[in-house]
């Protein structure tokens, strides 16, 4: 029974973690107009503009990162990371 209780915890968990993905992806994608590419979040987006230097980047990274700090370390940059697996650049 106690195993059971924690695989639904587990998959609880992961489909908070799906919802808050796609609720991420479809901001970018209304902020965007719609000009936003598959696996993108606000999170990766806001790395790659502070990698190019973009003022916005500047700007958005450091909030976000210190609003997820509680939650994850870096968070911009590993949503990168995961926008690049989803796009196959980078491989696990």
């Amino acid at each position: 029974m106690k195993a059971t209780l924690l695989a639904i915890g587990a998959n609880v968990n992961r489909r908070v973690l799906m919802m808050a993905y796609l609720l991420d992806s479809a901001v970018l994608g209304i902020l965007t107009l719609g000009n936003v590419k598959v696996g993108e979040t606000i999170s990766s987006v806001a790395w790659d503009l502070e990698q190019d230097g973009k003022p916005l980047g500047k700007v958005l990274r450091p909030v976000i990162d210190w609003i997820m700090r509680p939650v994850e370390a870096d968070h911009c940059q590993l949503a990168y990371q995961t926008y690049l697996k989803i796009i196959g650049v980078l491989h696990e």
